[in-house]
């Protein structure tokens, strides 16, 4: 690969500061990492080891952060950060590295000294997504915030995963636009085919024709409005499968409860990725219901994009990325962020109408192959790279 006169790229560090967890970032970085070499680079990945606290060592920094929540998990991923930019700094001169690709701001903050061109991927708007979870200590906030600003000020090449994202970063830190790239997500359609069709557990118990919502449970995910939403559909065949954890649980399951949902709604809990493409390919719809919630919202959604890879019909909030993935009623469907009513109408159609199904999900499909195949989204990417290059070359 081409970068400048006299320099051809060989060796990039692809890394995120967080442990291996399920979800749209782990996907995505997994999704680069795999497929990069087959652009002729050599991929230097690296990623942070998970570490549980103990019941003395959580007690510990409750007790050092006058018992702030918020207080006491800034305090850990900071201590965590010496550690993980030693690793980082040993990879870049052991394996010589050239470029520096970050997927979180906190990597990047672990190598904003090194004199490399440094290309941040965004995922989400960080201290907005930290409000979101209930954070309202002001001085852990300001401590996320000053680490975002930094590493966004101090990144060569900046990509967004949608136009939202990049708005976010020129508003809230006055970073110059002609440096953020917009490259929306990608899947690895034979991949997801070929995983989806793999011998599942859960998909044996699933009986009942049902609709997945395949989502963590925080706030800006909206599970609870499609658990409101079988309010409306108690007397349909259909359940309501969500595959998914997270701080919201015990709210779903009391919504079960104070509606008498149990028998209409099943809740999975974490599923690794390979047994939700499954229930992806079970199901007879997607459900993606997101909220905006403390300023964050949806950017393009992975299970989304996946869901339609495999020409299932995706129901989803009018929000955000999601607004430009899907073509309402063409390729897939759109309601009003939180209207209830209007997405269990839009179950009910899409449920009863096999012809509707195939139409839509057939378009999905073909969307995904012309404009969302990893082929075209490493070849922005490499760009990015190239144009990273010449910044810092400057």
């Amino acid at each position: 690969m081409g970068i400048k006169s006299g320099c051809v790229l060989k060796r990039v560090l692809v890394t995120v500061f967080f442990p291996k967890h399920v979800g749209g970032l782990q996907t995505h970085f997994d999704l680069l990492i795999q497929n990069l070499p087959s652009t002729g680079l050599e991929v230097v990945p690296l990623q942070r080891n998970g570490v549980r606290l103990n019941f003395g060592r959580k007690a510990l920094y409750a007790i050092r952060s006058g018992l702030s929540r918020e207080r006491a998990t800034a305090q850990w991923i900071s201590q965590q950060i010496p550690a993980f930019s030693g690793l980082l700094h040993r990879a870049i001169l052991e394996k010589r590295v050239e470029l520096l690709h970050c997927h979180d701001v906190f990597s990047a903050y672990c190598v904003q000294d090194v004199n490399l061109p440094l290309v941040l991927t965004i995922h989400g708007p960080l201290h907005l997504e930290y409000k979101m979870l209930g954070w309202k200590n002001g001085k852990a906030l300001q401590w996320v915030y000053s680490v975002e600003k930094s590493s966004y000020e101090r990144a060569d090449e900046i990509v967004t995963v949608d136009s939202g994202l990049k708005d976010y970063v020129v508003r809230e830190f006055g970073i110059d636009p002609e440096k953020i790239h917009i490259v929306r997500n990608a899947v690895d359609v034979e991949k997801v085919l070929s995983l989806s069709q793999k011998s599942c557990g859960l998909c044996g118990e699933m009986k009942a024709p049902f609709a997945l919502v395949p989502r963590r449970l925080v706030p800006k995910n909206g599970v609870a409005v499609a658990v409101n939403a079988m309010r409306f559909l108690k007397e349909q065949p259909f359940k309501l499968v969500i595959a998914g954890d997270g701080p919201e649980r015990n709210r779903i399951i009391s919504l079960l409860r104070k509606y008498d949902l149990e028998g209409k709604v099943v809740l999975l809990g974490e599923v690794p990725n390979e047994e939700v493409l499954s229930l992806m390919r079970q199901s007879f719809a997607v459900v993606v219901p997101s909220v905006p919630s403390e300023g964050v919202i949806e950017a393009t959604s992975l299970a989304a994009l996946e869901a339609m890879a495999l020409g299932k019909v995706v129901v989803a909030s009018n929000i955000g990325g999601l607004r430009e993935l899907i073509d309402d009623s063409i390729d897939g469907f759109l309601f009003e962020a939180g209207n209830e009513n209007y997405l269990a109408n839009i179950l009910t159609k899409v449920f009863e109408d096999e012809q509707l199904r195939n139409y839509i999900g057939s378009n999905a499909q073909r969307k995904v192959l012309a404009d969302y195949v990893t082929q075209a989204w490493l070849h922005k990417i490499l760009e990015v790279y190239r144009e990273a290059y010449e910044r810092f070359d400057r």
